[in-house]
């Protein structure tokens, strides 16, 4: 189950990564956040994405992303070059490695977003139904961000051990069944 959330997980993280660097407050710094959010939400609409990313979300991840230094220079750098959409966002190399980031970027994404990434990774996505998701957000809301966010970075991460992960996995198994996970 991990390597399939995992799987699924990466490249919404990618995308958001990719898509956000730091906000200085400044004319520039709007400017290179409405382009990264745009970027994001260009991206996130030609990909297979289990949820709508809406205006809201991309400039959360915009903001977190730009939050670092690094990214934020990258991104601005770039935009400075002209360039937009994916190619605006591949600027900033891949975040993806950069353990910092994931749980701002996580942060973002609400527990019904959450519950949509691992509704797609039953063995029969069919068999999860409206009630199975909600008794999902309900224990989702029970955890709290901060340990539902430790354990999707956790589980993309192939760990299944520590409170976030060991909770995460209690809670599908309880509100999905094991057997959706074979």
């Amino acid at each position: 189950m991990n390597l399939k959330v995992a799987t699924r997980i990466v490249p919404v993280l990618f995308l958001a990564l990719a898509a956000c660097g730091g906000d200085s407050g400044g004319e520039s710094g709007g400017k290179l956040k409405a382009a990264v959010s745009e970027a994001f939400l260009q991206n996130a609409g030609e990909e297979d994405m289990p949820f709508a990313v809406d205006e809201e979300m991309a400039g959360c991840v915009a903001d977190a992303v730009l939050s670092d230094a690094t990214y934020k220079d990258k991104l601005q750098s770039a935009l400075d070059e002209g360039l937009a959409g994916q190619e605006l966002l591949d600027s900033a190399g891949d975040p993806t490695s950069d353990e910092a980031m994931m749980a701002p970027i996580f942060s973002c994404f609400s527990n019904e977003q959450f519950v949509e990434l691992l509704s797609g990774e039953a063995v029969d996505p069919s068999t999860v139904t409206e009630e199975k998701k909600q008794c999902l957000v309900d224990e989702f809301d029970k955890m709290g961000k901060d340990v539902v966010v430790e354990g999707f970075i956790a589980l993309s991460k192939e760990k299944s051990s520590g409170e976030g992960a060991t909770k995460l996995t209690a809670a599908m198994i309880s509100c999905f069944g094991v057997e959706s996970f074979g």
